[in-house]
């Protein structure tokens, strides 16, 4: 993710182009977005939001919760 930070500020890259908005971030990714569009880059979504079983779902839940903890 770094690298890619990188390449958007070193105005490497006009586009980047992602399976899945989870392929990036699992939350956050407005954020990413604002980031990019700040130097004129895009991220482009091919397809869309992948379906979710009920333990990704909870998994994600879990990795929210322990960030904002800070554990």
């Amino acid at each position: 993710m770094l690298k890619l930070f990188k390449l958007v500020e070193g105005r490497s890259v006009d586009v980047v182009l992602i399976a899945y908005k989870d392929g990036l971030t699992r939350f956050g990714f407005e954020y990413i977005e604002e980031f990019f569009s700040t130097t004129g880059d895009r991220i482009e979504v091919v397809f869309g939001e992948e379906p979710k079983g009920t333990q990704e779902l909870v998994e994600d839940l879990i990795s929210i919760i322990t960030s904002f903890t800070g554990c």
